[in-house]
């Protein structure tokens, strides 16, 4: 068994417009925004949230399956709807994989 070791380093972005904001603010109280408790891939960030601080790993497909669900469930217009995963699709990541810092 061998041991990984890596360095994660943040680079924060501008503060999000809507829909982005509220999308990220759901995303950070629950990891699971925007899916069914009964789907495969509920359990599949990897993370935890402290005092208004949340660091998740996300795969790309997984964010952006939670953020159409997220819209569905709050009425985002098609054009809003784009826009968001426009966003998460251009956010920086390795190997399809998205870390996230959310936080105050």
């Amino acid at each position: 068994m061998g041991l990984d070791v890596g360095v994660v380093r943040i680079e924060y972005l501008e503060r999000p417009n809507q829909p982005m904001y509220g999308f990220l603010q759901a995303l950070m109280v629950n990891p699971g925004v925007g899916i069914s408790t009964d789907e495969d891939d509920a359990e599949s960030a990897w993370g935890g949230s402290w005092e208004g601080n949340a660091f998740y790993e996300f795969h790309r497909d997984e964010l952006t399956k939670r953020a159409n669900g997220w819209a569905d469930q709050n009425d985002v217009s098609e054009e809003a709807r784009a826009m968001l995963i426009n966003w998460l699709t251009n956010l920086p990541g390795q190997s399809d994989h998205i870390m996230l810092h959310l936080g105050n």
